[in-house]
């Protein structure tokens, strides 16, 4: 299954700056539910946003923007556009503000223009005409890691947003961490733990999957009409190795924390899959032997899917939540 973002189109301008939660120094930091927010210095910074999605037909009923402001003393002004129509200038005064849009038909298009001062922009909490049965949100931030959740204030979290939690969770970590050849399993079990703690204190009630990473593969380089010596056998499984040891704790700390686990490594085959995956025909994984391509990744969804439905089928018949699966996957 394939997701995408449900916007038409975006575009921003001026001096806009993106702030993520995971490489801060100390907790707690104040970060929304993204983990992650962007930072408007000075005028003249602009975004527009299409929020059409299947038809053309205007869809939001109501749109809330959620602001932080750098310290107590700050000011900014805002103006925001609909439909090319309306326009309405708000101050943003409030160390953690927000204003809500409503107009007097369904809208479109969004413009925000800061027109004085320095402000970060948490998010949009978009209310549609047509309210869906599903809502997902995907919070995924290339380079990121857990740690995000131990040092994230979880009492701000809960403050953006829709009141009603999450019902379901997915964390998908472990690339990033098992990224060093000198990788500390003492030490990343430790990480995880606290990280996982960070995450139940902001959403104590939400079932959670853990979904480890995939399998990963070790380049070879070659150069010149010579080919460098080849990476010794034990040398190619490296990460694999590290990404094997990962999947186990988090297997084993997950239950601590009431979270099911997902094997993604096991999924594709356990230890040494990526170079099939990425010698199949297509492609199912990238030459960097780390990223899958979109069919891999594709695959890897129905394969998820399969196994959590078969999970889902058996415990159910023993009245088991979906929180409290094994993480034998």
């Amino acid at each position: 299954m394939l997701f995408r973002s449900p916007i038409r189109a975006s575009c921003r301008g001026g001096a806009w700056q993106t702030d993520l939660a995971y490489p801060k120094a100390s907790a707690p930091v104040q970060f929304s539910r993204a983990l992650a927010r962007a930072e408007a210095s000075g005028a003249a910074a602009y975004l527009w946003i299409d929020f059409r999605r299947e038809t053309s037909a205007p869809g939001l009923k109501e749109l809330e923007i959620l602001f932080t402001i750098p310290d107590k003393s700050a000011r900014a002004t805002v103006r925001v556009l609909i439909d090319d129509a309306e326009s309405r200038t708000f101050t943003i005064s409030q160390i953690h503000d927000r204003i809500l849009i409503r107009s007097r038909k369904p809208f479109s298009t969004m413009k925000l223009f800061v027109e004085r001062g320095s402000l970060f922009l948490d998010g949009f909490v978009p209310t549609y005409v047509d309210a869906p049965k599903l809502v997902l949100d995907t919070l995924s931030i290339p380079g990121a890691t857990a740690r995000a959740w131990r040092i994230v204030e979880p009492s701000f979290l809960r403050t953006w947003g829709p009141a009603t939690p999450y019902d379901l969770a997915l964390l998908q970590y472990g690339t990033n961490e098992g990224n060093s050849s000198t990788f500390d399993r003492a030490q990343y079990a430790r990480m995880l733990r606290e990280s996982l703690a960070g995450f139940r204190a902001a959403y104590p009630n939400a079932s959670c999957v853990l979904i480890g990473p995939t399998d990963r593969g070790v380049l070879v380089r070659r150069g010149g009409k010579k080919r460098k010596k080849s990476a010794a056998p034990s040398n190619l499984l490296l990460y694999a190795r590290i990404h094997y040891e990962i999947s186990q704790l988090q297997s084993e700390i997950g239950k601590e924390f009431g979270c099911a686990f997902w094997n993604w490594q096991r999924a594709m085959g356990g230890p040494g899959s990526m170079y099939r995956w990425q010698r199949a025909q297509p492609a199912l994984a990238a030459t960097d032997l780390i990223h899958l391509t979109k069919l891999g990744y594709q695959e890897s969804a129905r394969r998820f899917s399969e196994d959590i439905d078969r999970k889902s089928t058996r415990l159910n018949s023993s009245h088991i939540p979906l929180s409290r699966m094994p993480s034998s996957a």
